[in-house]
């Protein structure tokens, strides 16, 4: 499996630990960005509103490198493409219905991504034929985890997902609780595989906490609530110290 992860990291809060906070109003920022004012509602929307727009949340996605070749996916318009990583050739492009921001990962011949309108892909590599897609609870921003033949991924919906990288069958789903972002932001965060636990953080503005699931049964082995931190976009990181021993940053 080759791919490149990566992800905005915001500085850590030193000082006090901060009380949780609920907004109580709208707000709009320097960009013209609404704030959704309660918690648990979807970002930007209300009950019969139309989808929020994500336009302000929107990063360049790395792409995959694989055999001297490039694997990108675009958000506006929604496409991947396969290009000659020497030349810029293009070699293959395919359209998606909806934009994409997760970061293809490569496993053989298949490109794992998922896309804003909520659904998991699974295409060759060779000629970008769809092997198959899979909705899931909400869009997909993260870059998916490989390992054991199942891939493992987070939605907006409010799920960590384990999925056959096979038939895209779901295998089990980890629920969260609902994301709220003052910003017009969501969970975007990959997850890390280490030995037989799944770590990821979804450090959002009222419940930020750092998470360790068993990766087989998709139980939770330990929960790590950080009230000290928020809109966290960093994935974990595994190291070992000189004395042996491994930590998460």
């Amino acid at each position: 499996m080759r791919g490149f992860g990566g992800s905005a990291v915001c500085s850590p809060t030193w000082g006090p630990r901060r009380e949780r906070r609920t907004p109580t109003a709208p707000r709009r920022d320097r960009s013209g960005c609404s704030r959704d004012p309660a918690p648990g509602r979807p970002r930007g929307s209300s009950a019969g509103a139309s989808p929020p727009d994500r336009s302000c949340s929107s990063t360049p996605p790395p792409p995959a490198y694989d055999k001297h070749r490039l694997y990108i996916v675009n958000l506006v318009p929604g496409h991947i493409v396969k290009l000659d990583a020497k030349t810029g050739r293009t070699i293959w492009k395919r359209n998606l219905p909806g934009r994409a921001e997760s970061s293809p990962v490569i496993v053989n011949r298949t490109v794992y991504f998922g896309c804003e309108n909520g659904e998991l892909f699974a295409m060759s590599t060779g000629k970008g034929q769809v092997r198959w897609s899979t909705p899931l609870g909400g869009p997909i921003k993260s870059a998916p985890a490989y390992r054991d033949g199942k891939l493992f991924v987070g939605d907006y919906g409010g799920y960590m997902n384990a999925v056959d990288a096979k038939s895209g069958e779901d295998v089990w789903k980890f629920p969260l609780p609902t994301p709220f972002f003052v910003f017009k932001w969501g969970p975007g965060m990959s997850p890390v595989l280490y030995k037989d636990l799944l770590l990821f953080c979804q450090d959002d503005d009222l419940y930020p906490a750092f998470y360790a699931i068993d990766k087989k049964s998709g139980k939770l082995r330990w929960k790590d609530d950080r009230l000290d931190m928020a809109v966290n976009y960093s994935h974990p990181v595994i190291n070992t110290t000189p004395d042996g021993d491994y930590q998460t940053y």
